[in-house]
């Protein structure tokens, strides 16, 4: 798998360990704001950026490919630990939901840059351990009504 290319945006300030430790990406703070753009090695370790972030409690806003095209929507493909299907749609009323016997996925289209962060954050409520995420352009979008 090729290096990710993106651009983290994130409200708060970071502490000073935390910039040494992710100044390969390229780490601006203004005011209280952090801006990271650089290259990470694949999905676990933008996971493990991610949640960096979220544990020295910067409110992520938005996570981008550096080279986004513009025009085409998204999609975010988010697998979470078990076979955890129902609990997933009680909480994502939009997307599709497969389970596999030791993960489940759900992939739904992101109109907004928001919605990947509500997504995650609706799952993390659940106490779901998050395996992976990606955003990129699918080949075809999931429905909008959340049936598979």
């Amino acid at each position: 798998m090729p290096p990710i290319e993106v651009s983290i945006f994130a409200e708060g300030s970071l502490p000073p360990e935390e910039i040494v430790e992710l100044a390969d990406l390229g780490v601006h703070s203004r005011a209280d704001q952090v801006v990271l753009d650089g290259t990470v090695t694949d999905q676990a370790a933008l996971i493990g950026v991610l949640e960096r972030l979220r544990r020295a409690d910067l409110r992520i806003r938005d996570v981008w490919p550096a080279a986004r095209p513009c025009g085409d929507k998204d999609a975010a493909h988010i697998v979470v630990t078990g076979r955890v299907g129902g609990l997933v749609r009680s909480v994502l009323d939009i997307g599709v939901v497969t389970e596999q016997p030791t993960m489940t996925t759900v992939v739904l289209a992101l109109s907004s840059a928001d919605d990947l962060f509500d997504a995650i954050e609706r799952l993390g409520g659940l106490g779901l351990e998050l395996r992976s995420v990606h955003v990129g352009r699918p080949a075809v979008l999931p429905p909008d009504d959340g049936d598979p």
